[in-house]
Order: structure tokens, then sequence, then C-alpha cells
């Protein structure tokens, strides 16, 4: 799979970051980093989602809700329609993030 992910076949390395993701080892999160911001670097919302779910759960890095909140909205805007639940499920508040950008989010 790692190899697939290096040559650039996207839906293996999303399939690679969910299976790195349930490994939860030190090497495999260093590795789903890896992967998580090189595809979300090339405009892949999926990825994105899911280097978001890192900061939310503090995986590989610092727990950072905002972080993760702002990569969400990020990867809704690239087609990943799952990461709007996401910002729903996280968001909670008085003038929550998911209604100041309802105006910005679409679903297609």
């Amino acid at each position: 799979m790692k190899k697939a992910a290096d040559a650039g076949v996207s839906w293996i390395a999303i399939e690679l970051l969910d299976l790195l993701w349930d490994v939860n080892t030190e090497d495999s999160i260093a590795d789903f980093l890896k992967y998580a911001k090189h595809y979300s670097d090339m405009g892949d919302g999926n990825a994105m989602g899911r280097w978001a779910r890192a900061y939310r759960y503090g995986r590989g890095v610092e727990s950072d809700k905002s972080r993760a909140l702002e990569l969400y909205h990020s990867a809704a805007l690239l087609g990943a329609k799952w990461a709007y639940d996401e910002i729903k499920d996280m968001d909670a508040g008085p003038q929550p993030l998911f209604k100041r950008l309802s105006g910005k989010l679409k679903r297609h």
C-alpha cells in the first residue's frame, strides 16, 4: 500500500491512512501524518479531514480543536462531505463555527 501511496494513487493513500490510524503505534502515526499532510497539500479533502482528526484527538500532534476545525472546514470545501458532520460534532458554544460558516459551506 505504501508503494501505491508513494506513487500517487490517492484512493490507496486514503485506505492506508485509515489503516495507519487504526494501528495507532508511534511509527504508524508518524506515517499517517506524513501521508495525510502530503495528500492534503495536493488538495485531497479526504486526506485533509483525516489530518484534522489527528489534531482533534491529539495523535502525533498536540491536540488543537481550533486547528482541527480549520482543517475540517477546508476538507469540506475540497469535497469531503463527511467533514460537515465532524464540524457539527465538535462545534458547541454560543456561536458555533458551523453556523458562522454556513454561508461558505455548501453541500453539493
